[in-house]
């Protein structure tokens, strides 16, 4: 992209839609207000018999790619293109031709399959044909890629969500070609097979007898066998699409990773720490990369909108520059259930846009029908999408035309943002593989203990986080770390956080405290018991409890049953330890309170009072102003009262309603806008567009010619310009 532009795109597919309709609907992205489509060319659809390529309708007219790229470029609108050489996308075979199958069935591995994803194929990356055939596809393909370089095609993928069939399935490569490079994987750092033997405890004569470890319960095991595929077998795969692609095309490189799981009406983010670290080495192959997120969640409210937060992080990890965009923004579902509402999209866009994404991409926009024997459900594939596959125009598509206002007035602005973090998540790559594994320990301890735990609590306390690598970043410009603790660290990783908090950092442990944190601080462990006590407040406890015995000063956070200190606050060197010794599963409200109060006595403190405690507050800033995001995620409406430094001001938000409100903008030399109560979706000069419900009273807070004023507007429709002087 020759100048950088916050990415409002949405997802057409024009193999699925008559070619007659296009115009239709490519005159309703614009309508909508986004800025870009998204679309997959599809393997399958353009060579469907060996050898013969069809982009320009000769065989179909719906296969007249070159045709929809032009219309795209006319309208004014930018393209990003997925080329494969695996799309999924809803199709047989994740988009790869079936001739190819059938002519080396070597390439294919079939997998258990899921009760919710239709993903049943599995590739082998590396066999030798199917790079070939890549090769040869990538060709073709691309010097549709190179023709319209920057105009309109901004940015291009290279496959789609690389590793995911495999993870849904927990199906991992398992052929011999892969497991030769494991083995030789594992010689390359153990060197002597008797030091990997002392280590998983095995008796082994030689490397060539260790097999793929589906089994394994061991984290040592489990953690080489997922370094596996995240240093050599996924990099060397992208590795060898990025070669083809860079003969031909200078374009920047779309990595989409897939992160959230289907459960029942809404989907949870529980496995994105582990996906998302499929694609942390791409950076060291190419520099001109951005990641995406698919951020798939069905409905979004009060009991998962933290997965967002989590997931956008974990993606900022493994990009310094910390501008991802999310690739496949759920605007729809697959099946017409559950069904999505608009409130449901709009809560969508705005919790995405609070985590802090610099793009998005609306998956689907556009639905469609697909060509006889090739969709995965039959011919139908609607996805609510707000233009549907009848060409009728679903309530959302209001919803995400306001929100495109939005970004049209401010998206300059948005891609300057940071979003403030109190802590930051101290991720451990061995808690975070076994993706291929059936180890349901290691899983449901990651869900139910941080997810569920202490990572939501947190941020019902709005107090929010981004991740650092403490096996890979430098901890000198971390201040507060929030570190999981289970089971098994590396001693060398202990002393890199013990060291962090010796130097004057603040170390949150949980939910246990590892060996040689027990030896520096002079502490023995006890086995505890549930429940455990803040005072005379009783908590249950899921899972186990650790009971400590301590020498030394230390301020008692909890006792367990038995009277065992179980949490406490000690000093080491100019540093802080919070240990919490037990898990914290959000179970109970009095829960947010409780840890509110133990992160304030340990000496972290937000910036801003909100009431009431139910509204999450997020907050985006940048030197030319900032955006406060208010969740409300409940179906009640508050009266909020909200602080921020010497500002204070009460407002109204509605049942399950995100307000973004802008704070400390310089409209220009003489007019400063210093925070409205209603959403600013358009700028004119003096003007603001103040967008709200209709009867509900906005304040609007400014300085002109140094003079400060206020200015009350009442809502007589959803839509109200203001004059600001």
């Amino acid at each position: 992209m020759k100048k950088e532009y916050y990415i409002f795109s949405g997802e057409v597919h024009y193999f699925r839609i008559p070619k007659r309709n296009w115009d239709f609907v490519i005159e309703k992205v614009k309508k909508a207000n986004l800025n870009t489509v998204s679309t997959y060319i599809p393997w399958c659809i353009h060579e469907e018999r060996e050898g013969d390529f069809d982009f320009g309708g000769m065989t179909s007219e719906e296969k007249d790619v070159i045709s929809f790229i032009e219309k795209i470029k006319n309208a004014g609108l930018r393209l990003i293109l997925r080329i494969g050489p695996v799309s999924n996308a809803e199709l047989l075979r994740e988009g790869v031709p079936v001739w190819l199958f059938k002519k080396y069935p070597c390439i294919l591995a079939e997998g258990k399959g899921s009760e919710n994803l239709p993903h049943t194929t599995l590739i082998s990356y590396l066999n030798k044909d199917f790079l070939s055939y890549v090769r040869r596809w990538y060709e073709k393909v691309l010097e549709i890629v190179k023709r319209y370089e920057e105009n309109p095609v901004v940015l291009v993928q290279l496959d789609n969500e690389i590793g995911m069939s495999h993870w849904v399935n927990k199906t991992p490569d398992l052929s011999f070609l892969t497991t030769k490079m494991y083995q030789k994987f594992l010689e390359k750092k153990y060197k002597r097979i008797e030091i990997l033997n002392k280590i998983y405890k095995t008796n082994y004569k030689d490397f060539s007898e260790i097999s793929q470890p589906v089994t394994a319960k061991d984290i040592r095991v489990i953690y080489d066998w997922g370094s596996f595929y995240r240093e050599e077998y996924f990099p060397k795969y992208f590795k060898f699409l990025r070669e083809n692609f860079r003969k031909k095309s200078k374009l920047k490189i779309l990595v989409n990773i897939p992160q959230f799981f289907d459960y029942d009406t809404r989907a949870r983010g529980f496995y994105s720490p582990c996906t998302t670290s499929f694609y942390k080495n791409f950076r060291k192959i190419e520099d001109n990369i951005i990641f995406g997120g698919a951020y798939q969640l069905r409905r979004i409210d009060y009991e998962n909108f933290h997965d967002v937060f989590i997931t956008t992080e974990a993606v900022n990890m493994i990009n310094p520059e910390r501008k991802n965009i999310c690739a496949e923004l759920q605007t729809g579902v697959m099946r017409d259930r559950p069904r999505i509402y608009p409130e449901d999209v709009e809560m969508h866009l705005k919790t995405a846009l609070a985590s802090g994404v610099k793009g998005m991409n609306l998956y689907m926009f556009a639905g469609g029908k697909n060509p006889r024997n090739f969709g995965m459900f039959g011919r139908y594939h609607d996805w609510q999408a707000p233009v549907g596959y009848d060409l009728k125009i679903k309530d959302h598509f209001k919803t995400i035309k306001d929100f495109g206002l939005f970004i049209k007035t401010w998206g300059d602005v948005l891609l300057k943002t940071e979003k403030v973090n109190s802590l930051s998540f101290g991720f451990y790559q061995p808690y975070w593989c076994g993706e291929f594994s059936d180890f349901g320990e290691l899983e449901y301890t990651r869900s139910r203990y941080f997810f569920d735990g202490l990572g939501r609590i947190l941020l019902l306390n709005n107090y929010h986080f981004d991740f650092v690598d403490v096996e890979r970043d430098d901890l000198e410009n971390v201040k507060n770390l929030f570190f999981f603790s289970w089971k098994w660290v590396d001693e060398r990783i202990q002393r890199k956080i013990l060291r962090f908090v010796k130097d004057g950092g603040y170390l949150i442990v949980y939910p246990e405290l590892p060996d040689l944190f027990l030896e520096y601080l002079n502490i023995k462990k006890k086995e505890g018991r549930g429940p455990v006590y803040f005072g005379d407040i009783e908590c249950y406890v899921e899972g186990k409890v650790e009971g400590y015995s301590l020498k030394g000063s230390f301020d008692l956070i909890a006792k367990d049953k038995n009277g065992n200190v179980c949490s406490f606050i000690m000093e080491y060197g100019m540093g802080k330890i919070l240990v919490i010794g037990f898990p914290f599963v959000h179970y109970f409200d009095f829960q947010i309170d409780i840890l509110n109060n133990v992160l304030e006595r340990f000496g972290i403190k937000k910036d801003f009072e909100v009431y009431p405690k139910d509204i999450i507050v997020s907050f985006l800033k940048s030197r030319r102003g900032s955006f406060f995001f208010f969740h409300n995620y409940h179906g009640l409406e508050f009266d909020v009262s909200f602080r921020y430094r010497s500002f204070s001001v009460d407002f109204k938000i509605y049942p399950k309603q995100i307000k973004i409100l802008p704070y400390d903008f310089s409209l220009s030399k003489n007019l400063k806008l210093k925070f409205a109560t209603a959403e600013v979706i358009n700028i004119d000069g003096n003007r603001i567009l103040l967008r709200g419900r209709k009867g509900e009273k906005a304040s609007v807070f400014f300085e002109a010619s140094g003079k400060r004023k206020k200015a009350i507007v009442k809502f007589r429709k959803e839509k109200v310009w203001v004059n600001l002087r």
